[in-house]
């Protein structure tokens, strides 16, 4: 994460959002890693929360669920 801060350090020194467009990120939950720009970063196992959370695209999609609700269509 220090490559990333020192390549968005003005957006970093500003505490704002990064949007970087055009860029990639993949993201390897099964293998817990991020790769972006040709390199790969290990990130700590998500916990069952979380993992719910992206295995039904979202909040919005899991409370829709358990509520027996229509799902809700995912935005990105």
């Amino acid at each position: 994460m220090d490559r990333l801060r020192a390549k968005f350090s003005d957006a970093v020194a500003r505490e704002e959002k990064t949007i970087i467009p055009g860029d990639e990120v993949e993201v390897d939950f099964s293998a817990s890693t991020i790769r972006y720009s040709g390199e790969q970063f290990a990130f700590p196992a998500l916990g069952s929360v979380p993992q719910s959370l992206v295995i039904a695209g979202g909040v919005e999609n899991l409370v829709s669920r358990k509520l027996g609700l229509s799902a809700v269509s995912v935005r990105v």
